[in-house]
């Protein structure tokens, strides 16, 4: 038992710190030589540990590191860099580039699965990525009435000049865009909420509006409400319009109603009588 012990100890690297650097009840201690009871029951414990990742399918041993080096090549054409690869997975960078270089040919079965599992969704805000779908972005923003120096300051730009290249961008330029371009859509959809206000009566003549200045003027007759709204209600078409807002709130009633069919007829004969004096 001594005499492998022994063996062991000589083919350790001579740079390897001594067992006395460890405390007893570490299995780093154990490996460097020490077989007191609780070096032993240390390794014991990893042992086990092993045995149990392994059953459950976490084994941790060395394989061969080319997937490894193709997947981070992989990676890289796509934009996602080394530094990127190692906020995703905890694995230093010096691991991962010795894996790219080929100094590494064997690493842990975990490590390997860690950057297996890296997609393109790792890319870092400095990562470029192709220029096409920010100028797509740019393009909409555009054709919704920006200049590009407005775009340009927007953006965050120190001149009022729009200079991004054609061919690739940063990640963090095509987030901006990005940004900018939900601002713009929700700008539009606030303009075109807010109602157009006509200049003569200062009301809106959209629908939900019109009905609420309407009740008020309900106790008003038939042609005094043409009277107080003749912006909208003073035409020939804002007599049938009239008729159909007060439907709508229910208010019609029986003067409404036999003023209303009987401004409908004088309407359509008016009308009648324009078409055949026409042709």
């Amino acid at each position: 038992m001594h005499t492998a012990v022994a063996k062991q100890l000589s083919t350790r690297p001579s740079d390897l710190p001594p067992p006395e650097h460890y405390p007893h009840g570490a299995r780093a201690r154990y490996t460097a030589g020490c077989r007191c009871d609780d070096c032993r029951a240390a390794n014991r414990e990893y042992e086990r540990g092993r045995v149990r990742a392994r059953m459950r399918g976490d084994w941790n041993g060395l394989v061969d590191a080319k997937d490894s080096r193709a997947h981070l090549k992989k990676l890289s054409a796509q934009g996602v860099g080394r530094r990127a690869v190692h906020a995703a997975t905890g694995v230093s960078n010096t691991v991962l580039s010795d894996i790219l270089t080929g100094r590494k040919t064997r690493v842990r079965s975990r490590t390997m699965r860690d950057i297996l599992a890296v997609d393109a969704g790792a890319l870092s805000d400095g990562a470029q990525v192709p220029a096409k779908e920010t100028w797509r972005m740019l393009r909409e923003i555009l054709k919704a009435g920006y200049t590009k120096g407005e775009v340009a300051q927007a953006l965050g730009c120190k001149v009022p000049a729009l200079q991004i290249r054609k061919d690739k961008v940063l990640l963090r330029t095509e987030h901006k865009v990005k940004k900018l371009l939900q601002k713009v859509k929700e700008m539009l959809v606030l303009e075109q909420a807010i109602p157009e206000i006509c200049t003569q009566c200062g009301y809106s003549h959209d629908k939900s509006n019109r009905l609420a200045v309407l009740r008020r003027l309900l106790p008003l007759k038939f042609e005094d409400i043409k009277e107080a709204w003749p912006c909208f209600y003073g035409s020939i078409a804002g007599d049938r319009q009239l008729y159909r807002d007060l439907h709508n709130l229910g208010a019609e009633n029986d003067e409404y109603a036999v003023w209303s069919v009987t401004t409908l007829k004088e309407t359509k004969h008016n009308e009648s009588l324009h078409f055949n004096s026409n042709s």
